[in-house]
């Protein structure tokens, strides 16, 4: 059962490390002015990066990802924490 409890953990964890990167260059690509790299090649990336939508407020949204994602993964790693805390204390109180 422990497996079970702990994939959901790793999931978060993984997923946020991923859209954490995705954000990241996203960013870059925003302040450097660069074209974005598109895996469709058909230009899109670069419509939405220099569009109205990619800004909220001044702030790039992938900025804003960041900062989401960097709190995902931040509660992931919080969350095992306290779950190997918990066993821990578990496992050396007194019965």
């Amino acid at each position: 059962m422990k497996g079970r409890a702990r994939t959901p953990r790793i999931t978060l964890g993984a997923l946020a490390v991923v859209g954490l990167l995705i954000s990241a260059y996203l960013t870059w690509v925003h302040y450097a002015g660069v074209a974005p790299v598109c895996v469709g090649g058909s230009g899109g990336c670069e419509t939405v990066q220099a569009s109205s939508y990619a800004t909220l407020l001044g702030v790039p949204v992938a900025a804003l990802g960041l900062v989401g994602y960097s709190g995902l993964l931040l509660s992931a790693f919080l969350i095992s924490m306290s779950s190997l805390d918990l066993a821990g204390r578990d496992r050396n109180s007194p019965s």
